[in-house]
Formats: structure tokens, sequence, C-alpha cells
């Protein structure tokens, strides 16, 4: 099994990040730029456990995912640290430091 080096300094199967980039495209834009945005800044600093959770979530509708994201909805509790730290990555400016909208500015059900 090959395995390629990422910059951030940990080992990832090189078929399995593919994947996993793949499921984080979902069709809506803002879905692809929060999802992505998460696998590239979030995902390789999480333990073994929180990166099933991760793709477990991917399974979910993206309605459900959407209003969880946003705070429109309470998310189920195992979703709930992976949530938090979602919306908390959108809270920065993109590259470029061009400012944007806050997708997911309510923390109303993310307690």
């Amino acid at each position: 099994m090959t395995r390629a080096r990422r910059d951030d300094g940990g080992t990832t199967n090189g078929a399995a990040a593919a994947r996993l980039r793949w499921r984080c495209r979902r069709g809506v834009r803002e879905m692809d730029l929060l999802l992505l945005r998460f696998l590239e800044q979030v995902f390789p600093g999480l333990d073994e456990p929180a990166r099933r959770r991760f793709d477990a979530m991917l399974d979910e509708a993206d309605a459900d995912l959407y209003d969880w994201i946003t705070g429109r909805a309470a998310p189920p509790p195992a979703y709930r640290g992976l949530l938090r730290r979602m919306r908390e990555t959108t809270r920065t400016s993109p590259p470029g430091g061009r400012q944007r909208r806050d997708l997911a500015s309510s923390e109303s059900c993310m307690t």
C-alpha cells in the first residue's frame, strides 16, 4: 500500500483522501466550501475516532448537515464537536484575505 505524504506532516492513504475529498463535494457551493475547508484545515489534526465520525457525518442528508452547520437544527451528539470546529473554521478569512459572510453565525444549537 502506498502512502502519500501530506504538507501537514501526517500521512494518509491517497485513495482514502481522494474519496473523502469527493464526498465533501455536495453540489451546493456553500456546502462544498464548508466541508472542503474543514477537510483541508482541521481533518489532518483529528484523531482516528473523530475522522471516522466525520466520514459517517458525510453519509447524512445535505439538508440536515446544512441545518446543523448553520445552527438551524440541533445536531446529533456524536457530531457536535466536529460541527463546532467546522463552524469555527468558517469564521476565518479565505485565502487572499477577502472578507466573506459567515454562514454559520448562530451558536444556539451547538452547545
